[in-house]
């Protein structure tokens, strides 16, 4: 089960990682996946004059409240314009993710 849900995962980050355009030529991996029913990952890795960083943001979607951590740190809350980006993207991920991966056209 655990294999599958990898592989499962694996798939939508490669659907994820298109969704905010195509990758620059130094960006080493992209991904954007969902975690769990709440929280949303996004990775990038990338060189910088030879370089290599990496940064991770992860979404964490509460009641009233949409919070980020970048890198591990404390949680602030998003503004409205990246919720609506952030809105966006989930949109767009669930309906390529439904219908590339899971054959389901999503209202």
């Amino acid at each position: 089960k655990r294999d599958i849900t990898n592989d499962l995962m694996h798939r939508e980050s490669v659907i994820g990682r298109e969704i905010f355009g195509p990758v620059p030529t130094n960006v080493i991996t992209r991904e954007f996946f969902c975690l769990d029913e709440r929280t949303w990952v996004w990775f990038e890795e990338w060189t910088d004059n030879g370089e290599r960083l990496q940064r991770t943001t992860k979404y964490t979607i509460r009641e009233d409240d949409i919070v980020k951590s970048v890198n591990n740190s404390d949680y602030v809350s998003v503004s409205d314009t990246e919720a609506r980006h952030l809105h966006k993207a989930i949109k767009l991920y669930i309906q390529r993710v439904s219908s590339e991966i899971y054959g389901i056209n999503p209202a």
